[in-house]
């Protein structure tokens, strides 16, 4: 049914590609903030949902995430370019290999294995491409090996990316989801990261943290949020996330590696 559909969408939507290429012409692939994670803490009002993600790292490369039964693992190049991604779950297990050429990331090719109760499943297949326009990375394109295709734009403003827009093909199936944002005046930990587990979730792009976020598809709203923050410093250490009724629906706890 719609409502089926829309979640099933947006389980999509959740490995969207992120690459921080602006202004500043970072070179893509290369993710070494300033400022480096070293846990995230997340959890609901009532703690009845609590999440931790442990960041590991070895001198400045990040090496592995830890988030409950999930974890991603980075091998990297000659160039210090983020090279393999590993994501592997109860459920699932994902190989992404980053391919470079004239020092652009131009494609991503992926695999997805999915498990019920420790059996394979089914498997697929995708790749991302990127789109530039002259130097400026501005999109890409994601074809799946069982049908779908995704064409995602990204507006940029200043050093920010403002959120995305996709252009969604899948059969019949023909859907424009929209991701409108507003940055806030923290700066992000994650600008540079190519990949990231929850990436639907959380608000990544560009080089500030959002300070708000509203997902709609073919016009109808489907997410909204706004961040507070508070903590000291130009990087986010406690953040409360609000729906559009005002209603808090988590808490992040960032800790890095200086503190």
């Amino acid at each position: 049914n719609h409502n089926e559909m829309k979640r099933i969408i947006l389980i999509l939507m959740a490995v969207v590609l992120l690459v921080s290429c602006n202004k500043e012409h970072l070179t893509v692939g290369v993710y070494n903030p300033e400022k480096k994670i070293a846990s995230i803490h997340r959890y609901s009002p009532d703690h009845s949902i609590v999440l931790t993600e442990t960041w590991h790292w070895v001198d400045n490369k990040l090496m592995k995430i830890e988030a409950g039964d999930s974890t991603m693992a980075f091998t990297y190049d000659s160039f210090d370019r983020i090279a393999t991604i590993t994501i592997r779950s109860k459920s699932e297990h994902h190989i992404i290999k980053c391919v470079y050429e004239d020092n652009k990331m131009m494609r991503q090719e992926c695999e997805i294995h999915i498990y019920r109760q420790d059996t394979l499943a089914r498997s697929y297949t995708y790749t991302n491409t990127l789109l530039y326009d002259g130097e400026e990375w501005v999109g890409m394109c994601q074809e799946r090996s069982y049908g779908l295709r995704e064409d995602i734009t990204y507006p940029f403003e200043g050093e920010n990316i403002n959120g995305w827009l996709n252009d969604l093909h899948y059969n019949e199936l023909h859907q424009i989801i929209r991701l409108t944002a507003t940055p806030s005046d923290k700066l992000s930990p994650y600008r540079g990261l190519v990949y990231l587990i929850n990436s639907g979730d959380e608000p990544l792009y560009g080089r500030n943290f959002w300070a708000s976020r509203k997902m709609t598809i073919d016009g109808e709203t489907i997410v909204e949020s706004q961040y507070t923050f508070s903590g000291e410093g130009d990087y986010p250490r406690h953040v409360v996330e609000r729906n559009g009724q005002g209603d808090t629906l988590f808490i992040y706890d960032y800790k890095y590696l200086d503190d």
